[in-house]
């Protein structure tokens, strides 16, 4: 960042760190537990992947909602980008989500179908 500054280049802003952490490390991270939790129905992998992608979420949806209206292109820039990075991790929270969903619903009916066949 210092190198920026001494330049007299701003760094990149609190969006765009969302953004680039998202893509390159959230982004596999959330896709490889929801595999995993799909695969192997594990709950631990699934509820680890909604919090990993809601948590970076709710934070951004706040950042978002403070934006105001600017004639500045820097400014519409940086909240074009926060804005993507709320797309992003919207996406990401519903596709956990849906898996977490998909683990719990796939519970309950192996649990339901060992309650039903009879013992013998």
């Amino acid at each position: 960042m210092q190198i920026l500054a001494i330049a007299g280049g701003a760094g990149p802003g609190d969006e765009d760190t969302f953004g680039c952490c998202g893509m390159f490390v959230v982004l596999p991270l959330v896709f490889f537990l929801v595999a995993r939790a799909v695969v192997r129905t594990s709950g631990w992998s699934a509820l680890a992947a909604v919090a990993l992608s809601v948590l970076p979420y709710l934070i951004l949806r706040s950042m978002v909602a403070g934006y105001q209206p600017s004639d500045d292109s820097d400014v519409r820039a940086d909240q074009n980008s926060g804005r993507h990075a709320v797309w992003l991790y919207g996406y990401l929270a519903a596709v956990a989500g849906l898996s977490a969903l998909w683990v719990v619903l796939l519970r309950l009916v192996r649990w339901r179908r060992m309650r039903a066949t009879p013992e013998t």
